[in-house]
C-alpha cells in the first residue's frame, strides 16, 4: 500500500534518516553541555569599590575543584617594572566560618574563593598602616607612583590534570591625594588553551624552581632519582 504515492520502503528510509539527524543533533547538545560543564571557569574580582585599600579576590566558579599553584603580580610604575609573587591571603569556602585562615596554596572547590588582599597591599607588596596616618600617607605616595597592575593566578585543574589560569588587568588614575583603581574590561582572561598554558607553567616553574622544566606531565612522568634508581 502507498501513503500519496510513497512506498513503504521510502517512508522507511526517511523515516530512519529523521531519527539519525534527530540522534546527531541530541548527542551534539549533550556533548556541549558536557563541555560547558566541565571547562574551568577563573575569576579575579575587584569587590566593593575603586579604592586602592578595595579587596581582590579570587573566585573558583568551576564545578570542579582546582589547586592553586601560585599569584602573580606585575607592576608598571613611573620607576620602572616590577613582578612579585602574592603569598599571604585569605581562604574562604561557602562552608567557612573562620575568615581569617591563611593558605598560600591548595584545593580550592566549586563556590570557594581567596582574599587576595587589598590592591594597595599587592601592588607593593605589604600591609598599609592605617592607624598610623604618616605611615599611611607614605603608603599612598608610593601608590602614586604606579600606573598598571596585572594579576595572574595558576592553577591545576583537577579533572584534566594541567596547569591553566587567569589573568586581569587594572589601571591606577590619580586626582591630587586619592587614587582610583580600573579594570581594563568587566573579563578575567582564562588561560585555558595550550600557547596561553605553557606561560602559566612557566609562572609555577619560576615560583618553585624545579630541576627539571618545560615537560608536560604524564602518567609515566619519571619522579625517580638520577637515573632511576633510589
Amino acid at each position: 500500500m502507498e501513503f500519496n504515492g510513497l512506498s513503504p520502503s521510502v517512508i522507511t528510509a526517511a523515516t530512519s534518516v529523521l531519527m539519525v539527524v534527530i540522534w546527531i543533533a541530541y548527542l551534539q547538545l549533550a556533548l556541549m553541555q558536557f563541555r560547558r560543564a566541565s571547562r574551568p571557569f577563573l575569576i579575579i574580582h575587584h569587590a566593593h569599590e575603586n579604592a586602592p585599600n578595595a579587596l581582590c579576590m579570587f573566585v573558583n566558579m568551576s564545578q570542579e575543584p582546582v589547586h592553586l599553584e601560585c599569584v602573580l603580580a606585575r607592576i608598571v610604575g613611573k620607576e620602572g617594572n616590577a613582578r612579585r609573587y602574592v603569598l599571604d591571603y585569605q581562604r574562604l569556602t561557602p562552608d567557612d566560618r573562620n575568615v581569617q585562615t591563611r593558605l598560600r596554596q591548595g584545593p580550592i572547590q566549586p563556590g570557594g574563593y581567596l582574599i587576595l588582599g587589598t590592591f594597595a597591599e599587592i601592588i607593593l607588596g605589604r600591609r598599609s598602616d592605617a592607624d598610623k596616618d604618616e605611615r599611611q600617607e607614605d603608603f599612598n605616595n608610593e601608590l602614586k607612583k604606579i600606573d598598571e597592575l596585572s594579576i595572574s593566578v595558576a592553577v591545576t585543574h583537577g579533572p584534566s590534570k594541567t596547569h591553566i589560569g587567569a589573568s586581569r588587568q587594572y589601571f591606577l588614575e590619580h586626582d591630587g591625594a586619592s587614587t582610583v583603581i580600573r579594570a581594563r574590561s568587566i573579563h578575567t582572561e582564562q588561560l585555558t588553551r595550550w600557547p596561553k598554558r605553557r606561560r602559566v607553567r612557566s609562572w609555577i616553574e619560576g615560583r618553585i624552581d624545579p630541576r627539571h622544566t618545560g615537560t608536560e606531565e604524564t602518567s609515566d612522568t619519571d619522579q625517580s632519582y638520577g637515573n632511576g634508581e633510589e
